[in-house]
């Protein structure tokens, strides 16, 4: 039995609030599946199952529910950059992020926090294009999302 299957058995309860729309679950099991839980550690590291849960948040409709899938698509880039992986799918999460941070920007979410989120999100995007020569985007175009987050 794979790892994530026996941990959601054996934590029904936690899965039965993700599953019935309670959003703090869905966010930390997402949490979780990325190795981001010091409890468990990365044991139960599960990029798929994390992706899962933080679309779970999506389908809310709500604007903390946007707000924990940007999050979840910035640490899942974040940490295939970090693994040394800089292709399309890392650079595509980190625009899926950015655009479902964006819609928040007239919302109730907290600004800094949304902010915060966003900077990252940039910052990421920024180091992903300078790390990655094969990618054939002009060089200014680390340095605009870069100048996104001083601006």
């Amino acid at each position: 039995m794979e790892k994530y299957k026996q941990f959601e058995e054996n934590n029904p309860d936690f899965v039965n609030a993700a599953e019935n729309g309670n959003l703090n679950a869905c966010f930390m099991l997402s949490c979780t599946y990325l190795g981001m839980n010091e409890e468990i550690g990365t044991d139960l590291f599960n990029e798929q199952r994390a992706i899962y849960w933080a679309e779970k948040c999506l389908a809310s409709g709500t604007e903390e529910g946007l707000c924990y899938y940007a999050e979840v698509l910035n640490m899942a880039g974040y940490l295939n950059q970090k693994m040394g992986f800089f292709d399309n799918n890392v650079y595509d999460c980190y625009l899926k992020a950015r655009d479902t941070i964006l819609k928040l920007e007239n919302s109730s979410i907290d600004s800094d926090r949304w902010k915060n989120i966003y900077m990252e999100i940039e910052l990421n995007l920024g180091w992903l294009l300078v790390n990655k020569e094969s990618y054939n985007y002009d060089p200014d175009d680390a340095k605009s999302h870069f100048s996104n987050v001083y601006s």
